[in-house]
């Protein structure tokens, strides 16, 4: 039984060693930048030079398929997150003046 203890806290001690040597190795990791979030419509998102261009590039007409009330859609600018919400007439309105381009086929 004495012998049963003493291997016991051997083990004990050769787990709290490597735990040790575990934490001593921990590589620097860069604290990540906050992303900021922004709510508008689709008239006051316009307004913002270049979102324009990004809408056009991330935005298919797919998410207008469903039947909603408003439509939300996410947009990623100058690291910033956009959440841009209109009636469906606004943003086939969107769409209408700035049509989407066709791609060639090969």
């Amino acid at each position: 039984m004495k012998t049963v203890k003493v291997v016991l806290v051997a083990i004990l001690m050769a787990f709290v060693a490597f735990g040790f040597a575990q934490n001593e190795v921990r590589p620097e990791v860069e604290k990540p930048v906050p992303t900021i979030v922004s709510i508008l419509t689709i008239q006051s998102a316009l307004q913002i030079p270049g979102m324009e261009s990004a809408m056009y590039s991330q935005l298919t007409t797919e998410f207008l398929k469903a039947d909603k009330q408003i439509y939300i859609v996410r947009i990623k600018f100058r690291n910033r997150i956009y959440f841009i919400y209109g009636e469906y007439r606004d943003w086939t309105s969107f769409f209408k003046i700035h049509p989407l381009p066709i791609k060639e086929l090969d």
